[in-house]
C-alpha cells in the first residue's frame, strides 16, 4: 500500500495581484509550493508526490524542483477548472497506483500544514476509505436572498467547514472521477463533492486554523508570521 499526494498549482493568482502565480511567490527565502511540498516530504507515510501546474509555469515548476533538490516528483498540467486540474491527477495517478493505495489531493497555496493534521488524515482514511479536513463553523452564518441583507439563521451545529488536504483510497476516487467525466459533470469545487455525490459518505478529520490559504496580499504577512512563531 502506497500514498500519493497530487498538490494542485493551477491557479494564476489574480486576487493577490502579483505578476506571478501565487504559489510561485517566495517568502523566506523559497517560494510558496515549495514550502507546502517540504511539509509532506518530511511525512514517512507519504510514498510520492506529484504537481498539477498550470501548463505555462511547468517550466518554472521544474526548474524550482531542481532547485531546491527535489526528485522524482511528475509535472503535469492542469484544467481550465479546479474539477478538471484535479481530474488530470487522478487520471495520471493509474500508471502508479493499485485500487488499495491512497492519494492525498491538497492546494499549493496552503503551506502550513501541521504533522499531526496529515498523520490524522491518513489514519482517518484508512479506517474509513477517506478522510477531509474540517473546522467547526465559530461565527454565526445566515442565508441572504440578495446579498446585502439577511433575517434567517443556519444552525452551526450541523456545519462543517471542509478544506484541504483530503485523502481517498485510490479505487473510489478514480471510479468517482470516471463516473463525473462520463456524466459531464466539471464543475465540483473538490475532490470531496465529487465523491459524496456518487454515494460515498465522507469521513472528518482534523484540521488547524493555522492551515490558511493564501490567496490575497494580506495573507502573505500572516504565512511570514506563521513561520517565524514556528521557528521559536
Amino acid at each position: 500500500m502506497s500514498i500519493a499526494t497530487v498538490i494542485l498549482a493551477g491557479g494564476i493568482g489574480s486576487r493577490m495581484e502579483s505578476d506571478i502565480p501565487k504559489q510561485f511567490i517566495e517568502v523566506e527565502g523559497k517560494p510558496i509550493i515549495i514550502h507546502t511540498m517540504e511539509n509532506f516530504i518530511r511525512n514517512p507515510r507519504v510514498d510520492r508526490i506529484m504537481v498539477v501546474c498550470e501548463e505555462h509555469w511547468i517550466g518554472h515548476m521544474e526548474k524550482l524542483l531542481e532547485r531546491f533538490g527535489i526528485k522524482d516528483v511528475d509535472v503535469i498540467p492542469g484544467g481550465s477548472v479546479s474539477h478538471d486540474s484535479i481530474r488530470n491527477g487522478v487520471f495520471h495517478l493509474e500508471k502508479y497506483l493499485s485500487k488499495d493505495d491512497y492519494v492525498i489531493i491538497h492546494d499549493a497555496a496552503r503551506p502550513v500544514i501541521p504533522q499531526f493534521l496529515i498523520d490524522d488524515l491518513i489514519d482517518v482514511a484508512m479506517e474509513h476509505g477517506n478522510a477531509c479536513s474540517t473546522l467547526p463553523f465559530y461565527e454565526p452564518v445566515m442565508i441572504s436572498e440578495d446579498g446585502v441583507s439577511a433575517i434567517k439563521e443556519i444552525s452551526r451545529n450541523n456545519l462543517k467547514r471542509t478544506g484541504a488536504p483530503q485523502m481517498f483510497r485510490y479505487d473510489i476516487l478514480l471510479d468517482s472521477y470516471k463516473r463525473a467525466e462520463k456524466d459531464n459533470l466539471h464543475d465540483f469545487v473538490y475532490a470531496n463533492l465529487v465523491v459524496a455525490h456518487y454515494g460515498h459518505e465522507i469521513y472528518f478529520s482534523r484540521n488547524s486554523a493555522m492551515n490558511i490559504k493564501v490567496t490575497y496580499p494580506e495573507d502573505i504577512a500572516l504565512f511570514e508570521s506563521i513561520l517565524r512563531i514556528s521557528k521559536q
